[in-house]
């Protein structure tokens, strides 16, 4: 029994926000968070369903209208395009 409530913890504290995440491009944490404010804000179990993609729509319009950045290109992406700009000796070949 011990060993099914600590499984259940796990898998619901770290395993399902982590994939959850991943899928949503949320943190973990952020999922976490969401989740017990919507539950707490919305009541139960609306709430809890709501959070998740309430808090990514909100991450969209944050990053489209006031960070001011393409949403299709994570800022991850950038770093490392920047990274392999930065790292390229040599001029692009145009066909010549």
């Amino acid at each position: 029994m011990l060993v099914f409530l600590i499984v259940q913890f796990a898998e619901g504290m770290f395993i399902s926000p982590k994939i959850i995440g991943d899928r949503v491009g949320l943190h973990p944490l952020t999922i976490i968070l969401a989740v017990l404010i919507g539950t707490t804000l919305m009541g139960g179990l609306l709430g809890a369903v709501l959070a998740i993609p309430l808090t990514a729509a909100g991450r969209a319009i944050l990053i489209r209208y006031v960070w001011k950045r393409d949403p299709s290109q994570d800022l991850t992406t950038a770093v490392e395009d920047g990274f392999q700009e930065d790292f390229h000796s040599t001029p692009p070949n145009h066909g010549n």
